[in-house]
């Protein structure tokens, strides 16, 4: 059931809100309940049989919690991590390790077509992140009804954002009621959500899809590779940025609050701005618990340029498992190197205006050579495109509407203000990266027309076609 279906917008999605904002007036142990139980709906929508695997997760680490949280013991903590690690790498791993063992040693390869669980991805690093805290004494496990609110949650489920048990217990702790206000706020900003996946994203796929299907034979015409790179660049701003208005529209909508993931990534200065506003919980994840924990920047500058390497080439087999996603990890990596080799070797002498300008120049670049790894079903099809833009040549096949598409979606990337901004709401990273403030949304009768009229545009458009899945809904 995805958050752009029919079925979501108006019977799942009404029924909850319905139900939640009943339950807060009756009790607050009802509301949790409530949302526990919309939450299982959801995820057994997709693949019903997976809904006993969540729960033998969520069984499971809920009582490793108690148990790390009783004696402290290390090697608890560690089982705790290997098991869901271990889950993680059966189901999205395992046909890529074995297909590779397999051509390694010249014996064929049955793949075993495991479906992916819904969210494993998130799910497993969530569960990572609440063990790591009740270990390290940050929180207590708290009630069942609050872990398990906290762990199905279905706003967060699909694509994130990757929420801390910390951040969200004070508010599972609170007496919340779904209040008219926040309803709104929340669906203003699922709407403007909504409209970016279903009227922007959407529309853009066709075109693009066309020129990495063709390239996967071989070449394609040097103008239809630049026109699909700068394209895709549009397309998985809009679905991602889309996605997470929607998913922290379902929270206001619901009475909880959930982190900004996304701040208009494409006006970053450098490559490290990027990830500070590209899936803004993923890389503050890799960060705590997996850059800290290999040393970080302790020891020295060699071994931060090779836990930086580390850290991104997993972060994109986290992605996917297959060698494009890696080799899309390795290049961010090195691009976070060489940005910082450049920052200790930047002469001082140098305007600021001149490296910020050549700075969002080269991290844009960098980052839409990037996607083209990301998007392309092999290393093949992603060798032929960047090989195809070696010659800008031959007769562009996208349709006049949709350069005119293209050309509108990058002028609001780049000129517009991000839904954040616009409505002051969430989660606001501070400078450094952890502290968050909470701010009053700010929603205005002008807003809540222009949210109308995007749900009303979205839902005309859904009217003409089958919604697409969210491009991190695969992961």
């Amino acid at each position: 059931m995805l958050f752009s279906s029919f079925a979501f917008l108006f019977a799942f999605l009404p029924a909850v809100v319905l139900l939640a904002g009943l339950a807060c007036f009756a009790s607050y142990p009802l509301y949790l309940a409530v949302l526990i139980v919309a939450s299982a709906a959801f995820y057994a929508w997709f693949v019903p049989e997976y809904l006993a695997l969540l729960a033998a997760s969520a069984a499971f680490n809920y009582a490793v919690a108690a148990l790390i949280g009783k004696h402290q013991r290390p090697w608890l903590y560690a089982i705790g991590i290997a098991v869901n690690l271990a889950g993680l790498g059966y189901f999205k791993y395992r046909d890529f390790i074995l297909a590779n063992v397999d051509h390694l040693f010249g014996r064929p390869f049955m793949a075993a077509n495991i479906v992916l669980p819904l969210a494993i991805s998130f799910i497993t690093f969530e569960q990572i992140a609440f063990l790591s805290d009740v270990y390290s004494g940050r929180v207590e496990r708290g009630s069942p009804l609050r872990y398990l609110a906290f762990i199905t949650f279905f706003p967060k489920l699909i694509a994130g954002p990757i929420i801390r048990y910390t951040e969200m217990v004070p508010q599972f702790r609170a007496i919340r009621q779904i209040s008219l206000a926040s309803f709104v706020t929340g669906f203003c900003i699922f709407s403007i959500g909504l409209f970016k996946k279903v009227g922007i994203a959407d529309q853009l796929s066709p075109a693009i899809d066309r020129v990495y299907d063709a390239a996967s034979s071989g070449l394609v015409p040097g103008a239809d590779a630049a026109l699909a790179t700068i394209a895709y660049g549009a397309r998985i701003y809009f679905d991602f940025s889309g996605y997470s208005d929607m998913a922290i529209g379902l929270g206001w909508m619901l009475g909880l609050m959930l982190p900004v993931n996304f701040f208009s990534p494409y006006k970053a200065a450098s490559i490290i701005d990027f990830w500070r506003r590209w899936h803004i919980t993923l890389s503050r994840f890799l960060k705590d618990y997996l850059y800290i924990p290999l040393g970080g920047s302790r020891g020295g500058t060699q071994r931060t340029y090779i836990n930086l390497m580390i850290v991104m080439t997993l972060g994109g087999l986290w992605h996917g498992a297959g060698w494009t996603f890696v080799c899309w990890g390795a290049l961010h990596g090195a691009a976070l190197v060489a940005n910082h080799f450049w920052n200790r070797v930047r002469p001082a002498f140098l305007p600021r205006l001149l490296t910020g300008v050549i700075g969002r120049i080269l991290t844009l670049l960098i980052v839409l050579l990037g996607w083209i790894f990301f998007r392309a079903s092999d290393l093949a099809a992603a060798t032929n495109i960047i090989a195809s833009l070696g010659h800008i040549d031959g007769i562009v096949s996208i349709a006049p509407e949709m350069l005119t598409l293209v050309a509108a979606s990058w002028a609001l990337i780049m000129i517009g203000p991000n839904t954040a901004q616009l409505f002051r709401y969430g989660f606001l990273f501070t400078q450094d990266e952890r502290a968050y403030v909470g701010s009053i949304p700010l929603v205005s009768y002008p807003m809540v027309v222009v949210a109308g009229v995007a749900s009303c545009a979205a839902i005309i458009i859904m009217l003409s076609g089958t919604p697409n899945a969210f491009i991190y809904f695969q992961f």
